[in-house]
């Protein structure tokens, strides 16, 4: 099979795919209205995490159906396949596995063990960290004055 005739596969699966996230989107946008929970804190808790888990689900598949709409966009203009770092076809069999890939597995790797260029994305780990100092912490009776001078 000629690479013309899989990109046009590929790019039909990834247009089934951007209409079925675009609906799954649109459908998970109807979430329970927090005014309309009744029942104890331990609801209204479970009611905050379900819809804090909706919300990141939300965007995380936001985020792929950009990358959708871009691969999408790069077959229309005839740059999709090709890697956007060393500018070489990316191989068919990389392309039917992640169709939205923009990279070879080579530049991929470098690229992974280089790190991202821009450090401010996601590290959670240091992130979690500093929400942990920020907050407020426990008082004990050690960090109670006892001295009403003050």
């Amino acid at each position: 099979m000629s690479r013309k005739v899989t990109l046009l596969r590929l790019r039909e699966r990834m247009l089934q795919q951007r209409d079925a996230l675009w609906k799954k989107l649109c459908s998970e946008g109807e979430w329970t209205d927090p005014e309309a929970a009744h029942g104890d804190l331990g609801d209204a808790a479970t009611l905050d995490n379900e819809q804090e888990m909706l919300s990141q689900l939300a965007a995380l598949e936001s985020r792929e159906l950009n990358r959708l709409d871009r691969a999408i966009a790069a077959i229309s203009e005839g740059r999709y396949g090709i890697c956007e770092y060393c500018q070489q076809k990316i191989p068919l069999t990389r392309l039917r596995a992640l169709p939205n890939v923009t990279s070879c597995i080579q530049c991929q790797r470098m690229h992974e063990l280089e790190g991202p260029a821009d450090r401010a994305q996601a590290n959670w780990e240091s992130a979690w960290e500093h929400q942990a100092r920020e907050q407020d912490q426990e008082l004990t009776a050690r960090d109670i004055s006892m001295d009403d001078s003050r």
